[in-house]
Parts: C-alpha cells; structure tokens; sequence
C-alpha cells in the first residue's frame, strides 16, 4: 500500500511531472502483415512470447490485468485493491481508481492511506470539495498523518486559498522536519510566494 511519494516517500501525484502518462506501442508484429494468430493459440511458446513483449511494451496495463487477476480469487484483500488502484492512478487513470479505493475504504473505512489515495483521485477529476472532504477524513482518522497534510496543502494551494494552504503545509514541516515531504511543502510554499509576487507586481 503506498503511503510515500515515488519510493513511498513522497505522493508521485503531487509532482505531476513524475506521472510518466505515455504508454510506449511498438507497432506489434514484424511488419510483414501475416497474421499470427492460430500460431498463437495453437503454440503454447507463442502464448508466452506474446506475454512477455505485452509485459515490456506496457508494463502498466500488464500490472492492472495481473492484479484484476490477482483479485478475481480475493475480492477483499485490501492491499490488492490498494495495489490496484495506484496502479490506475499512476497511469493517471483516475475515474477508475476511484471505486477502487472506494472498495478498499468500505472495508477499512479509518484507514488515513487510502482514503488520501482516493480523495486525491477525486480531486484530480475536478471534484475538489469531496477531494477536500475525504482527505480530511484521513486526517481525522490519523491526524499525525504527514502524506494527508501535505495533500491538503498541494489541493489548497492549487485552489488559490493561500493564506489555508500556508498553514496546512507549514504542518507537514511541523510533522516531517528535515523529511522529504517536509521539503515538498518547503517547494509549494516557494511557488505560492511567487505567484503571489507575480500577482502583485501586476497589479502595480
């Protein structure tokens, strides 16, 4: 279950620019235009090459079916679904880690991890207020919870409510000092100073 940014230390949403969002389709065959298929099915190797080029053309949407798979035998393990989910979500393939995370949440409903995952998910397909509301469930159910403070911050801030936003991260800091998240506040509060500046300079 991912509770850290990247190598769970630090949340991959709250730096956009880590969701490596483009999926890698090597046109599939040798160009040669033949078909392949009943050598396919008829050829157990072929089956398992197949696979395996499928597996290293997109890893992710190969990691999604091995935990739908995973997942069929045990509906309600939670780290499964949890799994599941960031898998979606890291593929920024939001709307359908949401009932994800749901489902793991109406099994551990105080759980502060999952509930974070899934109201960033909800933020991240424009529903900001239920974002909000569950990411303050999570830190209601855990309020020394670093990774849901910090998410608060990057929603507050990315909403303009400055002065809410200042607040919520210099708590990170408080929670995380000298950490890794404590230092991915330390860059919001620095982007927040200097839009506030470049706002002001233009109003002059």
């Amino acid at each position: 279950m991912k509770s850290e940014l990247l190598s769970r230390t630090v949340k991959p949403v709250l730096i956009p620019l880590l969701l490596l969002t483009a999926v890698l389709l090597n046109g599939c065959g040798d160009g040669s235009g033949e078909s392949t298929t009943s050598n396919t099915v008829s050829d157990s190797s072929g089956v398992a090459e197949s696979l395996d080029i499928q597996t290293r053309v997109d890893p992710a949407a190969a990691r999604i079916d091995s935990l739908k798979a995973s997942l069929f035998d045990d509906p309600e393990n939670t780290q499964l679904l949890s799994d599941l989910g960031d898998a979606f979500f890291e593929s920024q393939r939001y709307q359908e880690a949401i009932p994800v995370y749901e489902k793991a949440v109406s099994i551990h409903p105080a759980n502060p991890d999952m509930l974070n995952d899934l109201g960033l998910s909800y933020f991240y397909i424009g529903d900001q207020e239920k974002g909000l509301d569950t990411i303050n469930r999570a830190i209601a159910a855990d309020p020394v919870y670093k990774h849901a403070w910090l998410s608060k911050g990057f929603m507050l801030s990315s909403l303009g409510r400055h002065d809410e936003a200042i607040t919520t991260l210099n708590k990170v800091k408080e929670l995380d000092a000298g950490g890794p998240l404590a230092k991915a506040a330390d860059d919001f509060l620095r982007e927040m100073e200097g839009s506030l500046d470049q706002g002001t300079e233009g109003s002059d």
